[in-house]
């Protein structure tokens, strides 16, 4: 490993080539692109135009990945043309580009990462591969109904629904439209004419102009504002650039000097209309906002799949340790004779681990999953000891598996790391097994597998993979149904009058 080098050079000639051509063209043939490509709902006629010779097409579906297009559209975006004329790109030059993508050896070591291990580093480098590449790797609607939900939250403690409405003028459900629509239009058609877009979305769902324009700029910026936000958290180690944030992620509708709406990653729409949403709305109103938000909606959310696919649980109550009032952990999940303790953290990962040192890694372990599991241990031990009492437990337990549970998912916690994170938290580790995982995981287990939760935590325990962290992975996605994503977006499209075609 230490004479594994990124090759810097690379990132330098992919600029240099993409300042040759035209803005718009850049952004416009990378949306077809993705289009072409997409396994999900390819466009034939896109890829026949691009590539009429059929074995290069058979070749190329599939083989472009989200992640590519993605470090593509923000190299084309940061980086400036070349004064005078510039030609529009074609695409064997783009696809040049990306072949010269893949020879970059991405960096396993930040420059402040001294005197690290091996493992260490590994376990560094997957956290800024997971950040960078896992986003866009998932199924489009994936996090719809969750998010359905915990925008629609009302209640005396906090009402999201109200503060939806007054940040961003509309229901969610306008969104949601709207994010179909934009990515059903990029689909068909080779160039998305602004003014024809918001007249046809007004006809498609009988809404006014000024609503169509409100919902689009929500996720619009110039090119100009969107330079000033990507350099908010770029990294200043060149050969870290490939894992910087990228603001599209965010706002996926770009526009310079006047052009039409330019939109390079239509995946991205997905993710912005989902998590891209809840980061807006606690950027504008803050921790109080963010720490009322994990207390209630997230854990009525929870508790309402938890609800929906029949589980056994305590939610969290009070009880007494040592004169001092306590909380038992957010839930306990029961079966028989085995008990699970979950925690809760409505927290994303940080922009920054995308490019950090390992230091900063740990802290936010610490703080976000470090945390959780510290007070599973803690309560493990004030259960055993018999200060956790409650009716629906089991007399006699014999199995105890800790979970702590994200609102994203921060993709690979590293064993050390983790451990030493809840021995900084004050907990103690036991002969108990502990998981960490994104709501999105627990989603995809009690939504797709076949096994239960508690199964699943004992296959991993019994398999040795909890120390992997990947939890994702162990998923056996074998259930065929259509989940509750696809059926809300299915249900708002019918309930609209709207058909896809």
């Amino acid at each position: 490993m230490d004479n594994y080098e990124s090759n810097i050079n690379i990132l330098n000639e992919i600029d240099k080539r993409l300042r040759r051509f035209n803005f718009n063209s850049k952004l416009e043939l990378l949306r077809v692109l993705h289009h072409a490509t997409s396994v999900i709902n390819p466009n034939d006629d896109f890829l026949i135009s691009l590539l009429p010779n059929n074995i290069l097409r058979k070749q190329i579906r599939g083989n472009i990945y989200n992640h590519e297009l993605a470090y593509l559209s923000l190299a084309s975006i940061i980086g400036k043309e070349w004064g005078g004329y510039t030609p529009d790109i074609s695409y064997n030059d783009l696809v040049k580009v990306i072949k010269l993508y893949r020879e970059y050896n991405i960096p396993f070591k930040h420059k402040d990462d001294l005197n690290l291990s091996d493992q260490e580093l590994l376990s560094q480098f997957s956290v800024r591969v997971g950040l960078q590449q896992f986003i866009y790797q998932r199924h489009p609607f994936k996090s719809f109904y969750r998010y359905h939900y915990l925008f629609n939250y009302e209640s005396p403690e906090i009402n999201v629904k109200k503060i939806f409405l007054e940040l961003f003028g509309y229901e969610y459900e306008d969104y949601l439209l709207f994010s179909w629509a934009l990515y059903n239009c990029s689909s068909k058609y080779w160039e998305i004419d602004k003014d024809n877009f918001i007249r046809t979305l007004g006809e498609i769902f009988r809404i006014s102009e000024t609503k169509v324009k409100t919902l689009i700029n929500t996720f619009l910026i110039n090119r100009e504002e969107f330079i000033v936000l990507y350099e908010q958290f770029a990294t200043i180690d060149p050969k870290m650039k490939v894992y910087d944030f990228n603001p599209l992620l965010m706002k996926p509708i770009v526009t310079s000097n006047g052009s039409d709406l330019l939109f390079p990653m239509p995946f991205s729409i997905f993710i912005a209309v989902t998590e891209g949403m809840y980061q807006q709305i606690c950027t504008a109103k803050g921790l109080e906002f963010k720490s009322a938000f994990g207390k209630h909606p997230y854990e009525d959310y929870i508790e309402h799949i938890l609800k929906l696919h029949n589980y056994l649980y305590i939610k969290e109550f009070v009880y007494r340790f040592q004169k001092n009032n306590l909380r038992s952990p957010d839930f306990m999940l029961i079966k028989n004779n085995h008990v699970i303790f979950i925690e809760l953290k409505a927290r994303v990962p940080m922009i920054s681990l995308r490019t950090t040192n390992y230091t900063k890694y740990k802290e936010e372990l610490k703080t976000s999953l470090g945390a959780a599991l510290a007070q599973c241990f803690k309560k493990e031990g004030h259960l055993k000891s018999g200060f956790i009492n409650h009716e629906k437990l089991p007399k006699n337990i014999s199995r105890i598996s800790h979970i702590a549970i994200t609102l994203e998912e921060f993709n690979i916690a590293d064993e050390t790391g983790l451990e030493e994170a809840i021995k900084e938290n004050g907990g103690v580790l036991s002969d108990s097994s502990y998981h960490v995982m994104s709501t999105g995981t627990l989603e995809s287990i009690l939504e797709e597998d076949t096994r239960d939760i508690f199964q699943y935590c004992i296959d991993r325990e019994e398999a040795g993979t909890t120390n992997r962290h990947l939890s994702d992975g162990d998923v056996k996605r074998e259930k065929l149904t259509s989940t509750r994503d696809q059926n809300l977006m299915e249900l708002i499209v019918k309930k609209n009058n709207l058909i896809s075609k």
